[in-house]
């Protein structure tokens, strides 16, 4: 094989690969040990988060350019991933969600709650939410506005047995 078809070779695989930085993304808080809490700092639990909300900005900018090759749906995954992360806060993940310029799919309402319109100090059915300022059906389109008390809580920081 001559130097150029090694490096046309090269190149091609380069381009190909412009998804690999943020699938790495991806495995790193899916598989980070978030249940071993003892193990992680909130320093360093906002390091991380302050890594993916980065590269959300960053693929939502490659995203809008025309000659990037990009599969759409990583964007989608990427915020999923940050919003199943049990480390990160409700508002955390509520950021994640502004800056990825989508609403919290429905599958995922649980893993922010309470829900926006609940945070309201009157618990009333407010259409402001307190943290951005935003109308709440912006990432809670079909979400109930009664009281939330029979919601499912989660202790994802409690010792396995």
């Amino acid at each position: 094989m001559s130097e150029v078809e090694e490096e046309d070779r090269a190149l091609h695989f380069s381009r190909k690969c412009a998804e690999r930085p943020f699938e790495n993304i991806i495995s790193v808080i899916a598989k980070y040990p978030w249940h071993q809490s003892y193990l992680i700092s909130t320093m360093h639990r906002d390091h991380i988060f302050e890594m993916l909300k980065l590269s959300i900005e960053s693929l939502r900018a490659h995203l809008s350019k025309d000659y990037v090759h990009i599969d759409p749906t990583l964007l989608e995954r990427l915020t999923r991933a940050g919003l199943m992360c049990p480390a990160f806060t409700e508002r955390q993940k509520l950021t994640l969600l502004q800056n990825a310029r989508m609403e919290c799919p429905v599958d995922l309402y649980h893993v922010i709650w309470p829900p926006v319109n609940v945070l309201t100090p009157s618990l009333s059915t407010s259409t402001t939410s307190p943290l951005f300022n935003t109308p709440t059906g912006e990432y809670f389109p079909n979400f109930p506005t009664q009281s939330m008390s029979n919601a499912p809580q989660y202790d994802y920081f409690a010792p396995k047995p």
